[in-house]
């Protein structure tokens, strides 16, 4: 028989089981979903130690090079980077974390002060509600706009053959600054060889005007083939086309399946 003391101990214990399992229902009914769901942008991604500005960005949404990110209700994604759609899924996890699935790869999304932040690979990207828009600019008017005046002001047409050989031949065909501010030559290299290549640059060769700069330039050659490209310097190692005298450098020609180098092509410009 029952004691009265006993009867109490279960009541209470009922009692408590009976708080924890509607606590426990409680949290697993909560939907953290609207705290996530909607339309975010790109504000800032840092990758390398280095971080993009405002300016950055608002460069890349003038010519339609956006990032974006919209979280459905329904738990699937889109993430748009520079013109192309990548479809995904997603759930909130917390009020402050969502995880995210994109082509077999899985993100976990932080959620602090109305900015959504994500890191993968030592990168980083955070993004603002809102949608990436191109601040009502046609971006591809805008591009030839830009490229036109670019071509028509600060481009000096040459015809200067720096490499002939049984592997390749690279003609210089103009010296030009973009409107990036980049500064550099225009040429067009033939892959006369039986193998595919890729051109590239010695590391601390170059110099411009007696100063050392490292360009960028790489350059794909399948067999057969040939390639119009830019060996280009950053504005703030040369300032304008005027800046861009007595280029010496030497060139790297590599096998491009094994990164192997071939030969070495040491190169003189004015």
């Amino acid at each position: 028989m029952k004691t009265m003391k006993t009867t109490r101990i279960i009541a209470l214990t009922a009692t408590l089981l009976l708080a924890f399992c509607l606590a426990l229902v409680g949290c697993a009914q909560t939907d953290y979903t609207k705290n996530f769901s909607g339309d975010w942008k790109l504000a800032s991604v840092t990758s390398d130690g280095e971080t993009t500005n405002e300016d950055d960005l608002a460069m890349l949404e003038a010519f339609g090079m956006t990032v974006g990110l919209t979280l459905n209700d329904d738990g699937t994604l889109k993430f748009t980077m520079l013109g192309e759609t990548i479809e995904g899924t997603w759930k909130a996890k917390s009020a402050t974390e969502a995880e995210m699935t994109i082509e077999g790869g899985t993100v976990v999304a932080k959620l602090a002060d109305e900015k959504l932040s994500m890191e993968a690979d030592g990168e980083a990207m955070v993004f603002v509600r809102g949608t990436a828009s191109t601040s009502g600019v046609d971006a591809s008017s805008a591009a030839t706009s830009s490229a036109s005046s670019i071509s028509d002001d600060t481009e000096e047409p040459m015809n200067e053959t720096i490499i002939d050989d049984d592997l390749i031949t690279v003609n210089i065909t103009a010296k030009f600054q973009d409107w990036t501010g980049a500064v550099g030559y225009k040429f067009t290299a033939v892959n006369k060889s039986d193998q595919d290549l890729s051109l590239t640059y010695l590391t601390d060769s170059f110099s411009v005007n007696s100063k050392m700069v490292d360009p960028y330039l790489f350059t794909s050659l399948n067999v057969g083939t040939s390639a119009d490209d830019r060996l280009e310097f950053d504005e703030d190692d040369v300032a304008s086309i005027d800046e861009l005298v007595n280029v010496k450098g030497t060139l790297e020609l590599c096998d491009k399946n094994t990164y192997d180098e071939i030969r070495q092509y040491p190169i003189t410009l004015s």
